[in-house]
């Protein structure tokens, strides 16, 4: 075609990357890397500025890097370093190293973990991220095509949105391009496109020369492109490396596989950490059915006629190896191995009989095929949510939002080292175990961690090393018989020759299959002849390592908190991989070949040489930024990194190894770096995979697929691909995907299985999507293209709206200088709202969304200001413009995803001498009911006027808020300092004694040196010497309260901002108690009063008047139930008349006496009558020196207003004090009395939540004397055995949204020995106490309001929602067969679901507590406390996946199978509310609908069989 050859020679004329290559073959030719070369030039620049001499070293002393010392052993380094002979040698660049190494604190960065995952992460993505080669490429053609024929010809009148909707620029990239330096020019005659997009037919910017240029016609863009400033500018406009993940593909891919870009570690300890890892690579366990396999076509036997006998064999073997697999959680290879070497092969195999050595090939064979299978699938999944969990924390330490625990955590995981000398010799085991035990040889890992792994030496010196067994067990495809084992895949093609073996489709029925062959001998009448053990020893090895690999795949325990050191290290390779290749493949990308990808790596190199070129420019302004790769301090701690993160090492070794380090360290500063070399073919030779194979694809070490896209896909024009796939009706006018294209997307982008695998829902293996005709080539060019145009109008949802507590909550105050001011500075010469102001309110709304403010408060907002945030900020609600008696110009904004607002008024405060205006406040509250006042004002300049405009807000609370408790927030430009003498308002504020400054209380600030208000004439900021304080006009304050901790403070100080207003916004973050978004924890459930209250013993000639007091304390605060100590008898007995407590409480143990069954000398549980009943009572004796002590335990029911539960469990104990028994008695038998709370909490009281009352005689803390725990240990703490593994949490933790053994004091301030457990799903709040004395008795009577919600949550499908759609008659059909799980023989209520296939997942239609294990066989069932009741739901006739004690809704529960009695595998659902039957087919209309039904209701309308239409 004439004219796309024009447009390509056009490229190649002005080709963008000319620059880039330059830069690349200088590289080659020289050995010079151009970053750190650039890095040196920035050094010496900046160190020859006399200026700057000491202004970096302090700003890298300011930083809180920590020092990091990983828990793993050390590796001792060789090198010497002679000071004399470096500085002689090296002369400037040591006198620069010299100026570095002066900031010893800054060079305890270099063995910064945290920037040991950012290198990782780093390394990856330049060695496996496929697509930005690709994408940045294909974006050069999009933006051509955008701003090509925006109002003529095709896209003129009638012209259809596939070929034109996407050109011009929305107004969100107009402001990109605007924010990135150019100007941008419409068509003032005809502005808007025919799709709403802007007309633009011209973007200016200064050129390298300084010259001003102007890109008006496609090809003079792709010449200005070539220039090094057009280009960066173009990128900070739109940049692909950034945008390939982050966009909606991106977003699809981490939904598909179950990740996401959030963090993952948290907070709390390593345990909790390491439960945050297993849960997020948590696999879904695989049930395969073993009699399938008899299913496949095949023969056994040997007589070549598949019979009766062979299906025999078949199921036999099966079933053998099914119930191996699935009792393995699969141990590591390395394990395995080390089991063959103690106990020799015959307790590897476990039994597995070697029989023909051509059916044991076979066999072998297929199961190698189902872990290549398996691994594309199960295994990639775990792997990337792996990956995932460690390139999330990279991010988060360069967003500055990783902590120090985290950093520690990921450190010891990334640096732990292999401690084994020796390991087995695995080529001994698979070659000559048949004379005798494995040999030992010395671990080629000893010592080493993920930087020395095979993942990351490939990943960063481009290596293709040799795979272990241990490596195999981390690939995402390969049938294992590969790399070390690659003699036992030889092996099998020579024993199997030009004979076929049995076919077999189905990957988890090859896994079954490997049986097969191995037992065959046993059941085919002696035909079969057993071989030597030499000749078949490798295939018999095969069998337990191929076992091992589908175990793991099986339990879903592939990776998991315990992967560390070199594992992780080829596991976060593995994953990348996996996910990287799942990005590009989802933008159209071909699976790479070798030919393939000779090319396109090398194509690769110059595109991420054209982004080292454009870093690096950037990098001079910060040469000494660590976290910037290209800066001269980021390029010299990364080249450290592999020393530091494997040395456990003090401050002072850590200074003289970096110096001894040096010598051969600024070696990679000189011409002897190493230099690129994408391409190497024995990386794409390693992976063998029968699948990959009959595809066409080679794929990388870990058998990773690789991804390219061919230069003639590269050199398409878009337009022409829209165009033809239009007229070819492969879209619609819309641009929706049809016929052919959709097909294509199915199988190419949006595959579920691996490549060169099929299953029962993908037909194809993908040999389709290796084509290069030129149908499938504008296929991957139109699918490319379309996320790219997708990408540059994507905007990320920030702030979705959390269940739950809010958690840190981020708030701002911004004054955003109005229209009527003279605003020539911001490029707006009028005094009027216009389009430029506009543009402003955009910009400030961008900042609101990207710092996710959920609350700001906003100054200098007229009408049409506030009417432009709006506008821009969808997610937000506002605080109107009117209500008072004065001038107002004070906004709050509020994500209403979040809050609501209740309340809102105005107060008048002084404007200028007599003048006044208003302030504003806005009482917010959250679905849960929990509230928050804001209050926003705007001071005036005189410092009197400013002290009275503080004392009429503090007027102002007392008035509005009151005692109410809820805390308050109050921000405004004060125009005040916070420094005497210009600082009145701070004075003011202080001095009430009410408010605390937000700025003062956190050492963690941003921006401190900068005033909040800066003259943007100059385009600087007003800044002074780092560590110097500015001056803050724009202030917030917070209720003076121990509980509300104020995290970060910062004034974002940006060039950026000094374009949209005179001040800066500030943005605090803060930790607010109670405030949640979730709908009242209790609403649905129930909520009481419960209480631990040590009355003090009887007798005494008080003992009566102080009991009254302590049922007075009770019934004042409305307990509803309580744990009681020190009850004696006497006091019981008093307690039960109705002249004390009698006439409102009930109590057990009933009977009053010392020792008797049922009988507690000296603790009760009582409970409000009127709201509860008891269900049954226990006790259990424990220790205590000098008395019979027991610990209550009651299960009560809630029958308040005739409702029939929840039920729960109440215990009441006290623990004896030291002086109770001998020194270590009293310790001693506190920590075994609350281990026997542990045990029997966690076995026994498992079918309903649990609160625990006592006085335990243990504090949060260890204290120096009194009640010590045992060996002065914080874990020996009854605080910490009972909240040991998330068992319970205390009450006080619990309203503040906290868990574990990690307070010191409760909510309160207190750290005494009387406390209240509940169980984690349970809530509290209201947290309180009776002073002693007051309360008769000698302890505090702590109370707090506890809650049990509903358990079910949402209201889920009990199958995939696709089967209902597809058969609803199905789902409400008539159940006529008897079911009397709950209502007895001959009602059948009942639902019979048969439509999905046997094997499909069945999930909990809602959370609650199995209390049903077994129907016999299958199923089970699951009880949830809701609507004031119990509702239990069975499910029947399928194994269960899992043998959990509780499930939330839409948690996988078991599989649909026919277990028991039954004809053809279903799922049979019986339901019955309080005992009474419910027709599940009325709950699934309700489901439809999205409702949630009222189950009382529906058990009278239960009638059988239930059928519904």
């Amino acid at each position: 075609m004439p004219k796309l050859k024009d447009q390509q020679d056009a490229d190649a004329q002005y080709d963008p990357y000319t620059t880039a290559r330059d830069i690349y073959r200088q590289e080659q030719e020289t050995g010079k890397d151009a970053g750190i070369n650039a890095g040196i030039d920035q050094l010496e620049a900046h160190a020859n500025d006399s200026a700057n001499a000491t202004k970096n070293i302090d700003s890298l002393q300011q930083q809180e890097t920590g020092l990091y010392r990983p828990t793993g052993g050390r590796r001792e380094s060789k090198r010497k370093f002679n000071a004399k002979a470096f500085f002689k040698k090296n002369g400037a660049s040591a006198g620069i190293i010299g100026l570095l190494l002066g900031a010893l604190g800054g060079i305890t960065m270099l063995i910064s973990p945290g920037l040991a995952a950012v290198q990782l992460k780093e390394i990856l993505t330049d060695d496996l991220n496929d697509q930005l080669a690709a994408m940045d490429i294909r974006t050069n053609h999009v933006f051509k095509a955008k701003l090509r024929d925006m109002g003529t010809g095709i896209c003129g009148p009638g012209a259809v949105k596939v070929k034109c909707g996407f050109k011009g620029m929305s107004d969100r990239q107009v402001k990109k391009f605007q924010k990135a330096g150019f100007t941008v020019e419409t068509d003032p005659e005809k502005p808007s496109t025919l799709f709403g997009k802007n007309r633009v037919i011209s973007l200016s910017i200064k050129d390298s020369a300084g010259n001003t240029v102007t890109m008006d016609n496609p090809r003079e863009m792709n010449r200005l492109l070539g220039d090094r400033m057009v280009r960066n500018a173009v990128r900070k406009a739109f940049n692909p490396k950034f945008a390939g993940f982050f966009d909606v593909k991106s977003s699809g891919v981490y939904t598909r596989f179950n990740t996401h870009t959030r963090d993952k570690l948290g907070a709390g300890t390593d345990a909790d950490k390491d439960a945050a890892v297993d849960s997020a690579v948590e696999g879904d366990p695989i049930n395969v059915d073993a009699n399938t396999v008899a299913g496949e076509e095949g023969d056994v036997d040997g007589d070549d006629i598949p019979d009766a006998e062979d299906e025999v064999d078949d199921n036999q073997g099966a079933q053998d190896t099914k119930t191996r697999i699935e009792s393995s959680d699969g141990p590591s290879t390395k394990a395995l191995f080390a089991s063959v070497a103690k106990n020799g092969m015959k307790g590897a195999i476990k039994g597995v009989m070697i029989t023909g050595t051509l059916d044991s090939a076979c066999s072998v064979k297929n199961a190698a095929r189902a872990v290549e299978a398996g691994a594309k699938l199960y295994r990639q999944r775990q792997l990337i949510a792996f990956a995932m969990v460690y390139l999330t924390f990279a991010d988060q330490v360069k967003a500055g939002t990783a902590t120090a625990d985290q950093a520690e955590y990921v450190g010891n995981t990334l640096t732990a080292i292999d401690t084994d000398k020796l390991v087995v010799n695995e080529k001994s085991v698979l070659q000559d175990l048949g004379v005798g035990r494995a040999e030992e040889v010395p671990n080629p890992d000893y010592g080493k961690n993920a930087f020395d792994s095979n993942g990351y030496k490939t990943a960063m010196y481009n290596e293709a090393p040799t795979l272990s067994a241990r490596d195999m067990q981390v690939t995402v495809g390969g049938g294992a018989l590969m790399g070390s084992l690659s003699g036992v895949n030889d092996f099998i093609k020579k024993t199997i020759g030009d004979k076929s073996c049995k076919v077999i489709q189905s990957w988890p029925v090859r896994l079954l299959g490997l049986g097969v062959g191995i037992i065959a001998g046993v059941f085919t009448l002696g035909t079969s002849t057993a071989v030597s053990i030499g000749a078949s020893i490798a295939i018999g090895m095969a069998v337990p390592l191929l076992e091992n690999y589908l175990a793991q795949m099986v339990a879903g325990t592939v990776v998991n908190s315990k992967t560390k050191g070199v594992d992780a290290g080829n596991a976060i390779f593995s994953g990348s991989g996996g996910l990287f290749g799942a990005l590009a493949m989802s933008r159209g990308m071909k699976p790479a070949s070798k030919s393939d990808l000779k090319g396109y790596l090398s194509l690769t190199d110059e595109v991420q040489s054209e982004y080292v070129a454009m870093e690096t420019e950037e990098a001079k302004k910060t040469p000494f930024d660590v976290m910037n790769r290209y800066s001269f301090l980021g390029s010299l701690a990364r080249t450290l990194l592999p020393i530091r993160t494997t040395s456990s090492v003090s401050l002072g070794n850590s200074f003289m190894n970096t110096l001894g380090t040096l010598s051969s360290t600024i070696s990679s500063l000189t011409p002897n770096t190493f230099a690129k070399n994408s391409y190497n073919e024995e990386r794409f030779s390693k992976c063998i995979d029968e699948g990959y194979e009959e595809v066409g694809i080679d794929a990388d070490i870990f058998c990773n697929v690789r991804y390219v896209m061919s230069p003639y896909e590269l050199g398409l024009d878009t337009d022409e691909v829209r165009a033809w796939m239009y007229d070819n009706h492969h879209v619609s006018e819309n641009g929706e995907p049809q016929g052919e294209y959709a097909d294509w997307l199915t199988e190419c982008t949006e595959r579920q299985i691996g490549w060169g695998e099929t299953d029962e829902e993908t037909k194809e293996n993908g040999k389709d999507c290796m084509k290069t005709d030129k149908k499938s080539s504008f296929f991957r060019v139109y699918t490319m293209d379309d996320s790219i145009i997708e990408a540059m109008e994507y905007q990320p949802t920030e702030n979705i709206t959390p269940e739950g507590d809010i958690g840190t909550l981020t708030v701002g105050s911004y004054n955003v200088r109005t229209s009527t001011l003279n605003n020539a500075d911001f490029g707006d010469p009028d005094n009027v709202y216009d389009r430029e102001d506009q543009l402003r309110m955009e910009g400030i709304a961008e900042n609101i969304e990207q710092k996710g403010m959920m609350i700001v408060g906003t100054q200098e907002v007229r009408g049409q200001e506030r009417q432009g945030l709006m506008g821009a900020l969808e997610n937000y609600g506002a605080t109107k413009l009117a209500g008072g008696k004065h001038e107002m110009s004070d906004v709050i904004f509020y994500d209403k995803r979040l809050f609501k607002e209740v309340d809102f008024g105005t107060y008048a405060i002084p404007k200028q001498g007599t003048k006044l205006r208003d302030a504003v406040w806005a009482k917010l509250q959250t679905e849960s009911g929990a509230s928050v006042y804001v209050f926003n004002m705007h001071a005036s300049l005189n410092a009197s006027e400013q002290e009275r405009a503080a004392k009429n807000t503090l007027a102002e609370i007392e008035r509005v808020v009151g005692s109410s408790g809820d805390p308050v927030i109050v921000m405004g430009d004060m125009n005040s300092n916070d420094v005497p003498p210009e600082n009145k308002v701070k004075l003011t504020f202080e001095a009430s004694g009410i408010l605390k400054y937000t700025r003062d209380v956190t050492t963690n600030r941003k921006g401190y040196n900068c005033d909040t208000i800066s003259s943007p004439g100059d385009g600087k900021q007003d800044c002074r010497r780092e560590g110097s304080r500015g001056s803050h006009r724009d202030q917030m304050w917070v209720t003076k309260a121990d509980d509300i901790v104020v995290n970060s403070w910062e004034n974002m100080a940006t060039p950026e901002n000094l374009k949209l207003s005179d001040h800066n916004p500030i943005i605090v973050t803060m930790d607010v108690p109670g405030l949640s978004t979730s709908t009242d924890d209790t609403t649905g459930g129930i909520s009481f009063k419960a209480a631990t209250f040590n009355i003090l013993h009887a007798p005494d000639k008080d003992w009566r008047s102080r009991l009254t007091k302590s049922v007075n304390a009770l019934k004042s605060k409305q307990i509803d139930i309580a744990g009681l100590q020190e009850a004696r008898p006497e006091q019981q007995t008093l307690f039960k008349t109705a002249a004390y407590g009698g006439g409102t409480y009930d109590m057990y143990p009933s009977s009053a006496g010392k020792s008797g069954a049922n009988q507690n000398p000296d603790s009760v549980v009582i409970w409000n009558k009127s709201k509860f009943e008891l269900v049954k009572g226990t006790q259990k004796s424990i220790k205590y020196a000098g008395g019979d002590r027991k610990v209550n335990i009651a299960k009560l029911k809630y029958i308040e207003g005739g409702a029939s539960g929840p039920e729960f469990y109440i215990l009441n104990t006290h623990d004896p004090v030291d002086k109770q028994a001998t020194d270590e008695g009293g310790p001693q038998n506190r920590k075994d009395n609350n281990e026997l709370y542990y045990r029997t909490i966690k076995n026994e009281l498992t079918d309903a939540p649990i609160v625990f009352t006592g006085d335990f005689n243990s504090k949060f803390t260890v204290e120096a004397s009194g009640n010590k725990p045992l060996g002065g240990k914080k874990e020996n703490l009854a605080y910490c055995i009972l909240t040991r593994e998330n068992l319970l949490v205390h009450a006080s933790d619990a309203q503040q949204g906290k868990k574990g053994c990690n307070s010191t004091k409760d909510v309160l301030g207190r750290n005494d020995v009387d406390h209240i457990f509940i169980s984690p799903s349970m809530t509290a709040g209201d947290y309180g106490v009776v002073n002693r004395g007051t309360n008769g008795g000698d302890h505090e009577m702590v109370f707090a309001e506890i809650g049990i919600p509903d358990e079910g949550g949402e209201l889920a499908w009990p199958v995939d929602k696709k089967y209902w759609l597809a058969d609803r008659a199905d789902f409400l059909g008539p159940h006529t067969a008897d079911s009397d799980t709950f209502t007895g023989v001959g009602r059948s209520l009942a639902a019979d679901i048969g439509s999905p296939p046997d094997g499909s997942s069945v999930y909990a239609m809602l959370g609650g507590r199995v209390t049903g294990a077994s129907l016999g066989g299958h199923g089970l069932i699951i009880s949830t406390a809701i609507q004031g009741g119990v509702l239990e739901v069975a499910y029947a006739h399928g194994p269960r996946t899992g043998l959990e004690n509780e499930y939330k809704a839409g948690d996988t529960i078991m599989r649909i199978g026919c277990l028991g009695n039954c004809e053809g595998g279903h799922l049979h659902v019986d339901m019955a509310f309080n005992g009474k039957g419910v027709c599940p087919q009325d709950v699934f209309l309700a489901l439809d609908k999205g409702q949630m039904p009222d189950f009382n209701a529906l058990t009278k309308k239960a009638v059988a069989p239930c059928g519904r239409s």
